[in-house]
């Protein structure tokens, strides 16, 4: 019997790097709840120790995310089946956490190396959001049951609106605590 740890490492698997679909992982919603205390609490330990990124920091990436992700998701109620969305939803999750436990692995190599220069976290903030968002094209690719344009579209529009409120949020905290 495969543990269902394993089934869920190579369920997201598939999805990040094969193309697959998120069919194979089940909804339910002490699932849902797992997966959102698990992306939460491996986000705060991968922003501190990968970024050394503050509380407040730490607090608008969440803040964006948990928006971004509640947002994307309502705006797809209209055009997705409500047992695609679920499972949709779940995947995305998963993969969010999957990629902050990414980071968490990553962090004690950034220290062993002392590479803790702008431009080394930076990279690998940038990898591995890009792993996330082909884990989320592929998710909504089975969403939508589209081609591969429009669910490009939607997740580059998502990414680009998220990117820029979390800028924005960051700068007006500058503002304010300067």
């Amino acid at each position: 019997m495969v543990h269902p740890l394993v089934s869920l490492g190579h369920s997201i698997y598939r999805i990040l790097f094969r193309g697959g679909s998120p069919q194979r992982i089940h909804y339910s919603n002490r699932g849902l709840l797992l997966a959102m205390a698990s992306f939460v609490l491996l986000s705060i330990v991968a922003q501190r120790y990968a970024f050394g990124s503050g509380v407040i920091q730490i607090g608008v990436f969440l803040l964006t995310l948990l928006a971004g992700l509640y947002v994307g998701l309502a705006l797809l109620t209209r055009k997705v089946p409500r047992e695609r969305l679920r499972v949709t939803q779940l995947a995305i999750v998963w993969i969010l956490a999957a990629t902050q436990l990414l980071l968490v692995l990553c962090a004690p190599v950034l220290h062993l190396f002392d590479l803790h220069s702008r431009g080394v976290r930076s990279g690998l903030g940038i990898a591995v959001s890009g792993i996330a968002l082909l884990g989320i094209y592929n998710c909504l690719r089975f969403a939508l049951a589209s081609k591969d344009r429009k669910a490009g579209l939607y997740c580059l529009g998502w990414a680009i609106s998220l990117a820029a409120f979390y800028s924005i949020l960051i700068r007006m905290l500058e503002i304010v605590f300067s």
